[in-house]
């Protein structure tokens, strides 16, 4: 997992599984959205291989007002799952 931050818009990548172990290190990471100045997350799970209920919940509590979440890329089986999730609609584009 790789995280960056630039004029305001916090980049983070995720490749491999994300579960029970991951996910803590991928919340800490989508935790500096929170930084002031932070108005924007782009989030890339092109190389996520396996995607559970962990990163589910990881991913849907990044939501906050003022921040534009915008998924730049997905494995198709991530995609799935996460297109049923509440964050699919108005506040999660993807790209």
């Amino acid at each position: 997992m790789t995280a960056s931050l630039s004029g305001g818009t916090l980049r983070v990548g995720v490749a491999g599984d994300v579960g029970l172990e991951s996910a803590p290190r991928l919340e800490a990471m989508l935790d500096l959205s929170r930084l002031d100045g932070v108005f924007r997350l782009e989030l890339d799970l092109s190389g996520v291989t396996f995607f559970s209920c962990a990163g589910i919940a990881a991913v849907s509590d990044v939501r906050r007002d003022g921040l534009r979440v915008l998924l730049v890329a997905a494995a198709p089986s991530v995609n799935r799952v996460l297109a049923l999730l509440p964050m699919s609609g108005r506040q999660c584009q993807t790209a």
